[in-house]
């Protein structure tokens, strides 16, 4: 199982920290975003590692890890860097935003789980929202599943607590099939002009594109989690995420 980390956004809410580097180089604790990416994924046996810059690319050359670039990091969204790595992701991978921090317990829930399209989903996210924000409601997107344990909603704006059954998380695998089935939804709506969840494809985050799977009648299956995960968006976000993974390094693993 290979890995695709997108890392090519601007981190315009973590300058001074991004004015001279991509927001996956912030330290965050003793380590940069990224190299905590890395040592997660080598101890799960997660290789090899592709990275998706675009902001401050020349940063990342020469780290060992295959990395492509999406010139148009400036005006287009997610997807858009994802189909920068699409001859990579055809295969199947491991997909991480880059600006995430996970336990290794994290990453192995996701790799046991058999599903083809497979979303990481924390149940305990209304904790660490209330931390970070005045009001959960501020930044939490709806995430709904159906009786069946199938996701049936994500990534739209809540307006009650009650529309969140947990938080997805940046971090998502799919298998070559579910890989397959991506590539073909994105170059199809690419080639008839449409949209991703009312989004143009430049244009849309990867919450765009899962909902789109789970319209057309694809199966896209939460790994719940309950914390052991980290966002880093603002410069806030830093002292609470290095908290968090101070609590991490009590957590067994069996990588």
């Amino acid at each position: 199982m290979q890995a695709i980390i997108l890392a090519a956004g601007q981190g315009t809410r973590l300058r001074p920290l991004t004015d001279d580097l991509p927001k996956c180089l912030v330290p965050v604790g003793a380590q940069a975003l990224l190299d905590r990416h890395l040592a997660v994924l080598a101890a799960g046996g997660v290789s090899p590692v592709t990275v998706v810059g675009g902001y401050r690319a020349d940063c990342l050359e020469n780290r060992g890890f295959s990395l492509l670039r999406n010139p148009d990091f400036a005006s287009t969204n997610m997807v858009w860097s994802l189909r920068c790595a699409f001859d990579t992701f055809a295969s199947g991978c491991v997909l991480a935003y880059g600006d995430i921090v996970y336990s290794p317990p994290v990453l192995e829930a996701l790799l046991r789980h058999p599903g083809d399209l497979c979303v990481v989903v924390d149940r305990g996210w209304e904790a660490y929202w209330n931390v970070r924000f005045d009001s959960p409601l501020d930044d939490a997107e709806t995430l709904r599943v159906a009786p069946s344990g199938v996701l049936v909603e994500i990534g739209n704006k809540a307006k009650t607590t009650d529309e969140i059954q947990g938080q997805y998380i940046g971090l998502m695998k799919f298998s070559a099939q579910g890989a397959k089935i991506v590539c073909d939804l994105v170059e199809k709506t690419l080639a008839e002009n449409g949209t991703l969840n009312g989004k143009a494809v430049e244009k849309a985050y990867t919450t765009d594109l899962l909902q789109e799977l789970i319209t057309l009648g694809h199966t896209l299956h939460p790994v719940w989690i309950d914390g052991g995960w980290a966002e880093i968006d603002t410069l806030s976000d830093i002292p609470v995420a290095e908290e968090r993974m101070r609590y991490w390094a009590n957590i067994p693993s069996s990588f």
